[in-house]
């Protein structure tokens, strides 16, 4: 029997750390953010996704690859239009409390999606009408788009299934149960949700009947730990207690925990790009060449070596996209002098300091880092560069409206879905608008028209070549600056394994993969 990994009493979590261990596989895991929600119609950042990857399955997943993958469905078919997609529910899977899918469950799942219209929502509320959600029998499901969108089927992992009886005898008259499957779980993943603080830790523990099974030393409890203090997290490992820490950690914190002779520090390559988002619609970043002043000023080699790590970028898209990537732009490199000379072409030139409000996540060493290398470059050249530190949920609140949005905000964002087609319609189309995602604001009629045409598109080829076309209006516009592509890296005890990056947002963090070790 493999030994547990012991949870820590610190950040007031003492409660939780007195209750006694069983003789099974419990990890504790570290976030920089909070779980906002557990209801799958709803989650929206990395934390929100992880807790959904471990409680629901969509009708399908993917792999390391980006192929989609059976999961609530075993089986499916497309039309020859590309129109029509009829899905085969797996007779093995059940929900958490044993009782098999059926169709109506998805229908109501995905009826009750495009209702509340949050979260993944944006994907489908304009592409599936809800009475074109059908089943044709018990296990089996047709869904008929509104007109063609080539990345459908990898969008269809995002189509979490409920367990719909279970929700609405819970519901206490809300039509669609979203007090109930706030805090709670009711789907089909390998994990149910067991205890929750709103703001705070909350606990997943392993589904025994399973579907698809574990793997040898399989995991039977994730305690995750929200913190932003560097010093909890090297305290756990000190003590042998992390199984596994944020993505999110200072460089100085995987140094330390690198040492330690039960961690290691595992680093992946990924499709997820760190911007600065630069807001179109106020000052004045509303110039196009003060936004190409603050591109031109951004330190880029000391953000890579130094602060964050990455590779190099030269627009909105990761290479890892192949044969869609842009591979003649050439990379962004700091030059002051261009800096300068975009500053003098503004229309704020020669009207004294220009004032520059800058947002990054509060709490955050690197985050903040960065935002003191660029004032550092942006001061001298005549800004007035106002640092903002806000927590993440106020941040994703603000960027509802353009005026509420900061001028210039520091933003990782990384596919949902395993298409190129993640990366523009959630950051620049116009229907997109009012998310983190998009606080550019950038609303062009002609990107708009480009990823449409693209969304539509079921030859590669063709597609591949708007890919690369819109890569290049977007720098030509400098609607961001293009940072890096991220190396994600996690300190992970020598005992936990199974981690595998994947194109979808948090699908890596699958817990059902993952196995202890060590006796």
């Amino acid at each position: 029997m493999s030994r547990s990994v012991r949870f820590a009493a610190l950040l007031g979590l003492a409660a939780l750390a007195a209750q006694p261990v069983a003789a099974r596989n419990v990890i504790t895991v570290t976030l920089t953010q909070i779980l906002g929600t557990t209801d799958p119609a709803k989650v929206k950042d990395y934390t929100e996704y992880l807790g959904a990857v471990n409680t629901y399955e969509g009708l399908t997943t993917v792999d390391g690859k980006g192929n989609s993958l059976p999961a609530v469905a075993d089986s499916w078919t497309i039309s020859p239009d590309n129109k029509v997609y009829t899905f085969h529910i797996d007779p093995k899977v059940t929900f958490q409390d044993g009782k098999p899918v059926k169709a109506k469950d998805v229908i109501w799942s995905i009826r009750r999606l495009l209702a509340i219209n949050k979260g993944p929502a944006f994907l489908f509320s304009n592409l599936i009408k809800p009475d074109n959600v059908v089943a044709k029998d018990d296990a089996t499901v047709e869904i008929t788009l509104d007109r063609v969108f080539a990345p459908f089927l990898g969008t269809s992992a995002l189509l979490f299934v409920v367990n719909s009886d279970l929700a609405m005898a819970n519901a206490a008259g809300e039509p669609w149960a979203e007090t109930y499957l706030a805090d709670k779980s009711a789907g089909t993943g390998p994990f149910s949700l067991t205890s929750f603080v709103r703001g705070g830790p909350f606990t997943i523990s392993r589904f025994v009947g399973y579907h698809k099974g574990f793997p040898a030393g399989a995991i039977d409890e994730v305690r995750f730990i929200p913190t932003t203090d560097e010093a909890t997290v090297k305290a756990l490992a000190t003590r042998g207690e992390l199984g596994m820490s944020s993505r999110y950690q200072a460089p100085e914190t995987f140094d330390a925990i690198g040492k330690m002779k039960d961690y290691r520090i595992i680093a992946n390559p990924t499709a997820s790009g760190y911007y600065i988002k630069l807001n179109h619609k106020v000052a004045p970043t509303d110039d196009i060449h003060i936004r190409r002043a603050i591109a031109y000023a951004l330190d880029y080699a000391t953000v890579r070596e130094a602060l964050y790590p990455g590779v190099g970028v030269g627009g909105p898209m990761a290479a890892v996209f192949g044969d869609a990537y842009a591979s003649d732009l050439a990379l962004p490199t700091q030059d002051l002098k261009k800096a300068a000379e975009e500053v003098a072409l503004s229309k704020y030139a020669g009207k004294g300091k220009i004032p520059l409000m800058h947002g990054y996540v509060a709490s955050t060493k690197f985050e903040e880092e960065v935002g003191l290398l660029l004032k550092s470059a942006l001061d001298p050249l005549g800004f007035d560069t106002n640092l903002r530190p806000f927590p993440w949920n106020v941040l994703t609140e603000m960027a509802n409206k353009p005026e509420n949005s900061p001028a210039s905000v520091q933003i990782f964002n990384g596919p949902t879905y395993p298409s190129p087609d993640s990366i523009f319609y959630v950051q620049y189309h116009s229907k997109a608008a009012g998310t983190w995602s998009s606080m550019s604001w950038m609303q062009d009629p002609d990107i708009d028209a480009m990823i449409d045409t693209a969304r539509g598109e079921v030859d590669v080829g063709k597609q591949n070549a708007i890919y690369k076309a819109l890569q290049k209006k977007i720098v030509a516009d400098q609607t961001d600056v293009f940072v890096l592509t991220a190396t994600e890296r996690h300190a992970m005890h020598r005992c936990l394994t199974g981690y595998q990056w994947s194109p979808i947002q948090s699908f890596g963090y699958n817990f059902s993969k993952f196995s202890w070790t060590c006796p």
